[in-house]
């Protein structure tokens, strides 16, 4: 396997946006407003290798990922950022793919059987100042998690949650794992809620039994399709507006639905008429959904296990009115 190069995609793997305030023109018959400018900077030193999660928690910015050092400082695999300086949260561990807040904890999922020095079978809670497992953990790596009705969802490739058959998706209610119907047949890699349902994407053919293409939503009994779904995987997921963004490895020429495409409630629409690269993550910022993409040129290097994915360029794609529009940048 060959060592990623997501280390050279920023300055230290991870940046944050700053708005710059520049003030106008002071005059009282004619006022200028102040301009705004946007622009990169980096958060300290940064870290050594890839970032592959954020979540905020206790007012600090939580980063995890692949790398050892943190702003200079030792962090294995997932350090804070309170302003002005990282730390590591205890000893860390590894393997980190997925982050969110629940019960007042940091919770990580991920490829690790430790966290901090104890067991924890690929999903772990932070309180502060130590890691715990939850319940006896997952048989098999998490890719996603979220919060949906009250309780912590888990997605990834795991057939076990705790003690209990759980395919590729379970619910944790702060003591005990359940299954969400009898799941998935194939991976979980993105979670989000939409018109007040969990949606799951990932590369599956059946959702509770039902036949799906890469997407479902659940309702809080059973799982059900998202039209007729995606011609491929779906690595992202993210709300905007009444709209479910889906990003991925997916092309239905039929539909004009290449590798991004909106849900409004009952049937998908391209964006863009599609892009010409895969989309790896997604989110809504600015009034504009925003992403990170790989060119498809590298996507049967990736599935057939070659992960030395170029430089990733960030994708913003406008939707509010007129003709949607794609900036790169």
């Amino acid at each position: 396997m060959k060592k990623s190069k997501f280390r050279n995609f920023t300055v230290a793997s991870i940046l944050t946006i700053a708005g710059l305030l520049a003030a106008g023109c002071s005059d009282e018959d004619n006022p200028v407003a102040p301009a705004i400018q946007y622009g990169w900077a980096p958060l300290g030193s940064g870290m050594d290798e890839a970032v592959s999660a954020l979540a905020v928690y206790g007012n600090q910015l939580i980063a995890a990922g692949s790398f050892t050092t943190a702003g200079g400082t030792s962090a294995n695999n997932i350090a804070a950022w309170d302003g002005s300086a990282w730390s590591p949260l205890g000893t860390g561990t590894s393997g980190i793919y997925a982050l969110t807040v629940y019960d007042n904890k940091l919770i990580a999922g991920g490829a690790f059987l430790t966290a901090g020095g104890a067991n924890a079978d690929y999903i772990a809670a932070w309180d502060g100042s130590t890691w715990a497992p939850l319940g006896a953990g997952m048989s098999d790596g998490v890719n996603a998690l979220i919060v949906y009705d009250g309780e912590l969802i888990a997605g990834g490739w795991f057939t076990y949650a705790g003690e209990t058959s759980a395919n590729m998706i379970a619910a944790w209610d702060g003591s005990a794992w359940s299954p969400l119907g009898t799941g998935m047949d194939g991976g979980v890699f993105s979670l989000a809620v939409h018109d007040d349902k969990l949606v799951a994407g990932g590369r599956f053919t059946t959702a509770g039994g039902v036949s799906v293409n890469n997407l479902a939503a659940w309702d809080g009994s059973a799982w059900e399709p998202l039209g007729t779904g995606t011609a491929g995987s779906v690595y992202a997921l993210t709300v905007y507006g009444n709209e479910l963004i889906a990003g991925g490895n997916f092309v239905s020429g039929g539909y004009g639905l290449q590798y991004i495409a909106a849900w409004d409630g009952s049937n998908w629409e391209p964006l863009i008429m599609g892009l010409g690269f895969y989309v790896r993550t997604l989110a809504v910022y600015d009034g504009m959904v925003t992403g990170s993409r790989l060119s498809p040129s590298i996507t049967a290097s990736l599935s057939s296990g070659d992960f030395s994915p170029p430089q990733p360029t960030q994708v913003r794609v406008s939707r509010s009115g007129g003709p949607n529009n794609a900036i790169v940048i």
